[in-house]
């Protein structure tokens, strides 16, 4: 399995190959073992260096493989110091391969359960004055000690819900440590929402792809797709084995201030020249209608949810809420404006501290790079607007009313369309002043 770590700049090693690139095995106390990581460049590329390093082995948040450094690998179930490299710098030509060998040497008081370590091949900097990639490639190295018990054992470290909030994602994390002496795979964390009632919501996530090795902490991330009431609710966690065998189950209690209500899914319609196409997503909050005649073209339009993290941040006097979408499809004007209907959520209303009137529809102008707030009316719960371009939604608190709905391409436009209007006006103007006696 490759790790592909370290991107820098420009130019990579990009036919890089490497054969031997896991190592698992089981040996017995006092074994020594060989193990050969070959490493080929196609013909045509760039020669390279490389450095070969032994270094410690933990999973990431995300259960990906992350070597350590000396300083940080200071776990009883560490092999670093059983592993030595014949070399540790190679040059690979253009079209050819080398090989680095390592050997494997157990004590015989090794201990019982698995031995972890990384072998990290990076490349090294181009000569002076050339800009590269690093490229780095981790060799995982995972022994299990024969004639010892494994323990395969774990704990969930915490559960947190975050923030919860209407048209966002909410995500059940559940930290979970490997506390046994042996790696395990396809670990799945299934989490339940329940209230006094009796079960909301079952999801999981998983089976993961990683090994798990001992110490590690890695994070599961759940999504919550059920609407939640406001209420007191408990969500129950539970990581098991690929067996189904249960490693850890633990609940926690959240409380809902705002009834929650999951983002929608993304919806696709397909926009015709002749006719109406109304989008809508599937929960009935978010809907654009696109008048007969507003493309010229057929074209495939998408709505679909977009998180508070992922969207621009607007200036000091625009409170973003959490209504956000994005629709996408369309690269320019349309030639008649289409309206864009969203009902807010009480987590809109807070955003704008309770004042309904301050609530406006607004869209990104990527060209400004600003926010284009648009002249918003109110339909009972449900904010309304014209605009003849799509992209990036928001629902805003925004004081002192909305700007014209005009952004800065239309600007321009516009701009030259009232100077091509004045230049023909001074023309006439100076051909009428010469014809007259």
């Amino acid at each position: 399995m490759l790790l592909l770590l370290g991107l820098i700049c420009i130019s990579p090693v990009s036919a890089l190959s490497v054969t031997g690139s896991k190592y698992m095995e089981t040996l017995p106390p006092g074994s020594v073992a060989l193990h050969g990581i070959h490493i080929k460049a196609e013909q045509g590329d760039d020669p390279f260096d490389l450095h070969a390093e032994v270094m410690g082995f933990t999973n990431g948040p995300d259960g990906a493989y992350q070597p350590l450094t000396t300083k940080e690998d200071t776990g009883p179930y560490s092999a670093r110091r059983f592993i030595s490299l014949d070399r540790t710098q190679i040059r690979v030509e253009p079209g050819t391969s080398q090989e680095i060998k390592a050997t494997i040497t157990l004590p015989q008081d090794v201990g019982s359960g698995g031995r972890y370590a990384i072998i990290y091949l990076r490349s090294q900097p181009r000569e002076q004055g050339q800009i590269g990639f690093i490229t780095a490639v981790a060799v995982p190295v995972m022994i299990t000690i024969s004639g010892t018990e494994p323990l395969e054992a774990g704990t969930i470290t915490g559960i947190t819900t975050g923030t919860i909030a209407t048209g966002q994602p909410f995500t059940v994390t559940t930290g979970f440590s490997n506390t046994g002496n042996h790696h395990y795979y396809r670990l799945t964390d299934t989490v339940v929402v329940s209230d006094a009632h009796g079960v909301i919501s079952t999801a999981s996530v998983g089976p993961a792809p990683y090994a798990i090795v001992p110490g590690s902490v890695v994070q599961f991330r759940v999504p919550v797709d059920s609407p939640l009431p406001v209420g007191t609710y408990t969500v129950q966690s539970t990581v098991t084995k690929e067996d189904g065998t249960i490693l850890d189950q633990k609940s926690v209690n959240f409380e809902v201030a705002i009834p929650f209500t999951p983002p929608p899914t993304s919806t696709t319609i397909t926009l015709t020249p002749q006719a109406e196409g109304v989008l809508v997503s599937p929960d009935g909050r978010y809907s654009v209608t696109f008048p007969a005649g507003s493309v010229l073209s057929s074209v495939d339009v998408t709505l679909k949810p977009v998180l508070l993290d992922q969207i621009p941040s607007a200036t000091e006097d625009i409170t973003i809420g959490s209504s956000t979408f994005v629709v996408e499809g369309l690269a320019g004007l349309l030639a008649k404006p289409a309206t864009v209907r969203v009902k807010y959520s009480e987590d809109d209303l807070r955003a704008a501290q309770g004042d309904a009137g301050s609530l406006k529809l607004a869209r990104f102008d990527a060209g400004g790079n600003t926010w284009n707030i648009l002249p918003t009316t109110r339909d009972g719960d449900t904010l309304v607007a014209q605009s003849d371009r799509m992209g990036t939604w928001a629902v805003v608190s925004a004081q002192g009313g909305a700007g014209i709905g005009i952004d800065a391409n239309m600007l321009m436009i516009l701009g030259g369309i009232i100077a091509v209007v004045v230049i023909l006006l001074v023309a006439f103007m100076l051909k009428k002043k010469k014809n007259s006696p």
